[in-house]
């Protein structure tokens, strides 16, 4: 959902980066969220939520843009669109490598950084039988299978 999100935030930024967008006149005018949607825009809701979810809220909540319309001044600039397009690089490659993986390896990928965060916190006092479950738990799971 969040890719969806910032690729929404990437073509707003473009519109009015590019001056396809008077956003004074739409303001003024109270025409933003039907230029919105006119534009393809996704609201909130419906770039936060499944379509079975949003099926189930009245109208008027799907017509929400918060997302894009609270966005500071400082965030039209080129600088930041390029920050925004790097940032959905890397959702779009995180998301590609996670297709590739089957539930073991996603689970033994997430146990092993589990581990890790467990063996940085060395000074805390809970983090000693945390991690020595975690290591049983992590024999057990995955000992059968290899």
């Amino acid at each position: 959902m969040e890719l969806n999100k910032y690729k929404q935030i990437r073509k707003f930024l473009e519109l009015v980066i590019m001056g396809e967008v008077d956003l004074v006149e739409l303001f003024c005018k109270d025409r933003m969220p039907e230029f919105l949607r006119e534009k393809g825009f996704l609201s909130k809701n419906e770039v936060e939520f499944t379509p079975r979810v949003l099926a189930k809220m009245p109208y008027y909540h799907k017509l929400e843009y918060s997302y894009l319309l609270s966005l500071p001044l400082s965030c039209f600039t080129n600088a930041y669109l390029k920050k925004v397009k790097r940032y959905i690089a890397s959702l779009t490659q995180e998301k590609d490598s996670l297709r590739g993986l089957k539930e073991r390896e996603m689970w033994r990928e997430d146990l092993s950084k589990l581990e890790k965060l467990i063996e940085d916190q060395e000074t805390s006092q809970v983090a000693p039988p945390i991690y020595l479950r975690l290591r049983r738990l992590k024999r057990e799971l995955f000992s059968q299978a290899d």
